[in-house]
């Protein structure tokens, strides 16, 4: 395991669900990644890579510039 400056995270919902209910849930999701401070920037793909599931990536700052890791991070 390496600190490689980025955290994947994904979600998925139950079969039959919609793009507007994973929008939902995706908009809740951004809003908790918006409140990790060693956050530089992030991406997510709502309905990839098919209509129930989400994939996202944060990217965070250089490790000179953050105390945690990304292992922390994610926890």
């Amino acid at each position: 395991a390496e600190d490689r400056g980025v955290v994947f995270i994904r979600a998925e919902a139950p079969q039959g669900a919609t793009l507007a209910y994973m929008n939902t849930y995706a908009e809740e999701m951004q809003r908790i990644v918006e409140t990790v401070p060693e956050r530089r920037w992030n991406f997510m793909a709502i309905g990839f890579p098919t209509l129930t599931n989400t994939f996202g990536v944060i990217g965070l700052e250089p490790w000179s510039a953050r105390d945690r890791s990304s292992f922390d991070v994610i926890r």
